[in-house]
């Protein structure tokens, strides 16, 4: 089995748009691909044709795939999945912490970890779960 590359991949209720707009306020994203629904070769509702059907965003050199979910589908967030972000640098990594976490909520506050790194963990107001650490 040869597998490429793993991306995560977030869906989101309609706020796919605003999402990409805090990653790239927060993270520094820039968007690679941005596609509409109302692009794509299929009928959708009215309401869902300015809806992200799929969006590729760079993230330090890396792949974030975002989009909105497709009619008559719901997402809800779980804990379960953190998408996972290692810093070098912990002054950025605690400005992208606050960006992230603001109208959302921290789950563990950034500190020093008894491993020797340093980490925090949160939820977006988009119900996104990220973990953020330096490594020792």
């Amino acid at each position: 089995m040869t597998i490429r590359q793993l991306n995560p991949y977030i869906h989101f209720n309609g706020e796919a748009e605003a999402a990409i707009k805090l990653y790239e306020e927060a993270l520094g994203a820039t968007v690679e691909l941005l596609t509409r629904y109302g692009e794509a070769p299929m009928r959708v509702p009215e309401d869902h044709r300015r809806r992200i059907i799929h969006a590729l965003l760079r993230v330090g050199g890396h792949a974030l795939m975002v989009g909105d979910a497709p009619p008559g589908m719901t997402v809800t967030p779980t804990s379960a999945l953190h998408v996972t972000l290692e810093f070098t640098d912990e002054a950025e990594m605690a400005e992208a912490f606050a960006r992230l976490a603001a109208g959302g909520a921290v789950t563990m506050p950034l500190q020093d970890m008894f491993w020797g790194g340093h980490m925090g963990m949160l939820r977006d107001r988009f119900g996104v779960h990220w973990m953020m650490m330096r490594m020792p």
